[in-house]
């Protein structure tokens, strides 16, 4: 029963740090020019993460909520126009300080 329990527990971890991950991806693909979400979905898939349009969505909304993203129409070019994502301030510090702390943890290992 104890084995199971530190299973469960594991795969919480993993399932976070991969969470973690694709928030970092997020920033990242938006730290440089507003990107769609079936940009940062392509770029995700790119880095070897599949994400469902559901997962994506829910993340970005919350990513956008605390104030790391901002939603801005990405154009005219067509009849649908989709919303795009740029970094906040608050967005390149969350960034800048994940890569700082990604360094310390890698060269722990």
């Amino acid at each position: 029963m104890r084995k199971a329990a530190l299973k469960i527990e594991t795969l919480r971890e993993l399932e976070s740090f991969a969470a973690t991950f694709i928030r970092i991806r997020i920033l990242h693909s938006a730290a440089s020019e507003a990107v769609d979400r079936a940009a940062i979905s392509s770029r995700l898939r790119q880095r070897g993460c599949v994400v469902s349009v559901t997962y994506l969505k829910q993340t970005l909304a919350t990513m956008t909520r605390q104030g790391w993203l901002k939603k801005t129409p990405a154009g005219a070019d067509s009849a649908f126009v989709a919303n795009a994502y740029v970094l906040t301030a608050t967005g390149r510090r969350v960034l800048e300080t994940s890569k700082q702390q990604l360094k310390r943890l890698a060269a722990t290992v």
